[in-house]
């Protein structure tokens, strides 16, 4: 029998060491992955949270602004009559540049047009008004009734908003 083709002991020996070397080589330089990929994972959760928190905020300070959209004339129980010009006006938050007014009927919504909000110095409030003679944006008069409500509408940080008059209001001939 052939002696070189022969494994010895100290040979099988000094290679199961250099293949556990090599196994625990292998698991120390894994666990500093998973220790780093750990870290790593913390790192994001906790910026995660911190941004979680920013949004919230952002969102309860958007919210207040869109709270801030409301109709301030006409008010609830307001009587109109043909022949006259009335001021129906606004605020808004005041990143809004236009709003779009539509009169609320029993039967439909009438479009009475766009108009633009009036940023009004830094304070956060926009303000607006136009002045309406109780016709519609084609200039076909309003039919005379007592359940009418007017809506403003438009967009506020890229979502839509809306604010309706506080009550029904009546337009009729004038006495």
């Amino acid at each position: 029998m052939d002696n070189s083709k022969r494994k010895t002991p100290v040979t099988l020996s000094i290679a199961l060491v250099l293949v556990l070397c090599a196994a625990v080589l292998i698991y120390f330089y894994y666990s500093q992955q998973v220790a780093s990929l750990t870290k790593t994972n913390q790192d994001l959760s906790a910026k995660a949270a911190q941004y979680d928190a920013i949004i919230e905020k952002q969102t309860a300070a958007d919210e207040a602004q869109r709270a801030l959209f409301k109709i301030t004339w006409p008010t609830s129980n307001t009587s109109l009559c043909y022949e006259n010009q009335y001021s129906v006006s606004w605020q808004t938050p005041s990143d809004m540049d236009i709003v779009k007014a539509d009169l609320i009927t029993p039967n439909s919504d009438v479009d009475l047009g766009q108009f633009p909000a009036i940023n009004s110095n830094g304070t956060g409030v926009s303000y607006g008004s136009f002045s309406w003679d109780l016709t519609d944006a084609n200039g076909q008069i309003i039919p005379p009734g007592k359940v009418y409500k007017l809506r403003l509408s438009g967009t506020y940080k890229d979502k839509p908003i809306s604010a309706q008059s506080d009550g029904l209001f009546s337009i009729s001939q004038c006495n």
